[in-house]
């Protein structure tokens, strides 16, 4: 795996296709993630800080993934 491969974490559904490390796993390597919560940067200032995201019920619900073994 290359150095930005490790920090390769989350695929946008608007360039996945265009991205070759996302792109040859659409057709074989999807699954899904069953979750409660995921985190998302938020801008605080000249830094980030991470959100937690939950569902309001705090019910698990289910996240589309790309993996590479």
């Amino acid at each position: 795996m290359t150095r930005s491969g490790n920090k390769m974490i989350n695929a946008r559904t608007e360039t996945l296709t265009e991205k070759a490390s996302f792109k040859r796993l659409i057709s074989s390597k999807r699954c899904i993630i069953p979750t409660n919560g995921f985190y998302q940067w938020k801008k605080a200032g000249s830094s980030k800080k991470p959100m937690r995201i939950l569902m309001k019920d705090d019910r698990w619900f289910s996240l589309a993934g790309l993996y590479d073994t």
